[in-house]
C-alpha cells in the first residue's frame, strides 16, 4: 500500500478518536444541564454540587479537543486555504444562526427575552471567534508556536484579572468580554474570549504534536504524547492548588490582587478559568483522549455493545453543534414540566438522553451538518477560481507514448495540426 493509502486510514482513526472523546464531552454537557434544570431542584444543592466535580469538565474538554481537530486539519493538509475557509464558516455559522437558536431556547430561563439575546455570551460565541481566528493563525504559526501562544494569552488574560481594573466607560464590560471578571457584574452569564481562545490554541499544538506521533508511531505513540501532556497538567493543578491556601489566609476579598489571585487558584473557578481549574480537567481530558487512541480500537470491538456504544459516541462528537443546540431545548422543557421524585433521576437523565441520541443520528443519517453553513467557505472557492488565469483553468492532457506533446491553444503548431 502506497504512503498516502495508509494516511486516509490513519487519518480516519485520528478523527473517530476525537470524535469520541467530542461525544464523551457531550454527555457530560448533558449531565450538567440536567442537573442544573431537574436535579438541583428536586433534590437539592448537594447532589448538584457533587455531580458539578464530574460535569465542569465539560467545557475544558471539549475546547481542547475542538483545538485538537484543528491541529490535525492543519498538519494533514498541504494547502490548508479551503480547510481555512471551512472553519472561518464554522465559526460565521456559530455567530450568525446558532447564537440566536441557543437564545431562544434560553427565553424560559431568564426573566427578560432580552437577557438570553444580549447578557450571555454562550460558549458556542467564544468558540465560534476561536474558530475563526484559531483558522487564520493556524495559516501562519506553527505547532509549537500555537502552543506557546496559547500559553501566553491564557497568562495574559490571568494577569489581567489580577492587575487590571478599568475605570474608564464601559471599561467592565469589556473587561468581562475579553478576560472575564472575578466579580463581574456586566453580563448575566458569559464566556470570556480570551482565556478560552488560548486554551482553544493550546489544544491546537497539542492536537498537531499527536497527529505527528501517530503518523510515527501510530497510536501507541500518539497516546505517549498525551499521557505526557496530562502529567505536566496535572503537575501544575497540584502547583496551583497548594497555592490556594496561603494566599487565602493572606487574603480572600477579591478587591484585592492577592484575593483574586487565589480565587484563580480554586479549582472550581469557571467563569473566568482559572489555572487549577484548567489543568486539573485538562489533564483529565488529555488522559482520556490518550486512553481513547491507545486502547479505542480494541474497546471498539471487544463486543457488540461495546461497538454500538464507540459508534454512538463518535455520532454524537460528530454532530456535536447540532447536539449542543437541541440539548438547550430539551433541557428547558425540563426546566418547565413538572419534577418527579430524585430517586426516578437516573432513568430521567436516559430518557433526556435517549430523545437526543434518536433526534441527533436522524439528523446524521441526513447528513444534515452540511447545512452549517452561511456560504462563506464557497464564496471564497469561487473567488479564488475567477482569479486564477485561465490557463489553470484548462486540465493538461498527458502527452501519449510515441506521439509529440499536445499544443497549447492558440499556437502556430496548434493551427497547422488543425488544417
Amino acid at each position: 500500500m502506497s504512503l498516502a493509502g495508509r494516511a486516509a486510514p490513519a487519518r480516519a482513526d485520528r478523527i473517530q478518536a476525537f470524535d469520541v472523546a467530542r461525544g464523551s464531552a457531550m454527555l457530560l454537557v448533558f449531565l450538567s444541564h440536567f442537573s442544573l434544570r431537574y436535579l438541583k431542584v428536586a433534590s437539592g444543592l448537594r447532589w448538584h454540587a457533587a455531580q458539578g466535580w464530574v460535569t465542569l469538565g465539560a467545557t475544558p474538554a471539549f475546547v481542547l479537543v475542538s483545538g485538537m481537530m484543528l491541529g490535525l486539519l492543519r498538519t494533514a493538509r498541504a494547502d490548508f486555504t479551503r480547510m481555512r475557509d471551512k472553519l472561518i464558516d464554522r465559526g460565521l455559522f456559530l455567530l450568525i444562526v446558532a447564537r440566536p437558536l441557543i437564545a431562544i431556547a434560553h427565553i424560559a430561563l431568564v426573566k427578560d427575552w432580552q437577557q438570553a439575546f444580549i447578557d450571555i455570551v454562550y460558549i458556542t460565541d467564544t468558540v465560534g471567534v476561536s474558530l475563526i481566528l484559531g483558522a487564520l493563525i493556524a495559516e501562519r504559526v506553527g505547532d509549537w508556536g500555537r502552543l506557546w501562544l496559547g500559553l501566553a494569552v491564557l497568562a495574559t488574560s490571568w494577569t489581567a484579572n489580577i492587575a487590571w481594573s478599568p475605570d474608564f466607560p464601559g471599561g467592565q464590560l469589556v473587561e468581562e468580554l475579553l478576560f472575564g471578571r472575578l466579580q463581574g457584574d456586566s453580563l448575566l452569564s458569559n464566556f470570556p474570549l480570551l482565556p478560552w481562545f488560548g486554551w482553544y490554541l493550546i489544544g491546537s499544538g497539542v492536537g498537531a504534536l499527536v497527529v505527528r506521533a501517530h503518523a510515527d508511531g501510530a497510536g501507541r505513540a500518539a497516546a505517549r504524547v498525551l499521557f505526557r501532556a496530562a502529567a505536566v497538567s496535572a503537575v501544575v493543578a497540584a502547583i496551583a492548588k497548594a497555592a490556594e491556601s496561603p494566599l487565602r489566609l493572606a487574603s480572600s476579598d477579591l478587591m484585592t490582587a492577592v484575593g483574586r489571585t487565589a480565587s484563580l487558584m480554586s479549582v472550581r473557578e469557571k467563569l473566568p478559568p482559572g489555572v487549577t481549574y484548567l489543568a486539573l480537567y485538562g489533564a483529565l481530558s488529555a488522559l482520556g483522549v490518550g486512553m481513547v487512541l491507545r486502547w479505542g480500537d480494541r474497546i471498539g470491538a471487544s463486543s457488540r455493545p461495546a461497538t454500538a456504544i464507540w459508534r454512538a459516541l463518535a455520532m454524537l462528537g460528530r454532530n456535536s453543534l447540532l447536539a449542543f443546540v437541541l440539548q438547550f431545548y430539551v433541557y428547558s422543557a425540563v426546566h418547565l414540566l413538572p419534577k418527579p421524585p430524585a430517586w426516578t433521576a437516573p432513568a430521567y437523565f436516559a430518557l433526556t438522553v435517549a430523545v437526543l441520541w434518536a433526534a441527533i443520528a436522524a439528523c446524521d443519517r441526513l447528513r444534515l451538518n452540511r447545512m452549517f453553513s452561511v456560504g462563506f467557505a464557497r464564496l471564497a472557492h469561487a473567488r479564488r477560481q475567477r482569479a486564477l488565469p485561465l490557463g489553470r483553468l484548462v486540465t493538461p492532457v498527458p502527452a501519449q507514448p510515441g506521439l509529440p506533446p499536445p499544443r497549447e491553444p492558440g499556437s502556430p503548431g496548434a493551427a497547422a495540426e488543425r488544417r
